[in-house]
């Protein structure tokens, strides 16, 4: 099990089962090619009649198993090829273990996205997670994509975890100075409350009924 496998099955909404699920049963499958997994043998495997910690596998609780598992991003859905060769799914996590090839500098494209070691560029560049909307994504896509720019997939999520954090610090920015300019104008708006009430005071202090 590699290091982002591990830290995904840390993942507080994972159940017990979900987690033995993939780390004695999938995994072990896919280390053999196989990414099949019928939820009748998913049940034989998972059921549990001991008195200690029994647990009932209906083909019903082995889909929410693997259900929690795609959630947490530890499966994946098959690629159209995998598909037509019989993948139900695939392992995302162990494949960046299995398949780290030397990476191959290339343009961007509408269809990149960060790939698992995104999570470390980001917390190297100072951002306090790897989430990004997709509109930011979009726009970093739309920005390069317009340049002969070529960089491996390393190289492309260091530069998209920096210009995430330089958004986020000017979103920081514009937040803190609307701020300074409503209190501000909150501050003027008061003084000249007071301004009008003094004045008003001072007329009704000199006003002599005729």
């Amino acid at each position: 099990m590699n290091n982002v496998e591990f830290e995904k099955l840390q993942d507080a909404a994972l159940s017990h089962q979900a987690r033995s699920l993939y780390l004695f049963y999938l995994r072990p499958l896919a280390e053999k090619g196989i990414y099949q997994a019928p939820l009748s043998e998913i049940s034989h495997v998972m059921n549990n009649n001991s008195p200690v910690c029994p647990f009932a596998a209906t083909p019903e609780i082995c889909q929410a198993l693997m259900n929690e598992l795609f959630a947490a991003g530890l499966l994946a859905p098959p690629t159209e090829r995998e598909a037509r060769m019989g993948a139900q799914y695939r392992l995302p996590y162990f494949e960046t273990q299995n398949f780290s090839l030397p990476e191959m500098p290339f343009m961007m494209h509408e269809a990149w996205r960060p790939g698992p070691a995104f999570v470390q560029s980001a917390l190297l560049s100072g951002l306090d997670g790897a989430d990004f909307a997709e509109n930011e994504l979009k726009s970093f896509i739309a920005y390069w994509s317009c340049k002969p720019e070529r960089r491996n997939q390393s190289a492309w999520e260091r530069t998209f975890a920096q210009r995430l954090k330089r958004s986020r610090e000017a979103r920081v920015r514009r937040s803190a100075a609307q701020q300074a300019d409503s209190i501000r104008q909150s501050a003027e708006q008061v003084s000249a409350f007071g301004q009008n009430a003094e004045t008003a005071s001072g007329i009704a202090e000199g006003y002599t009924p005729k």
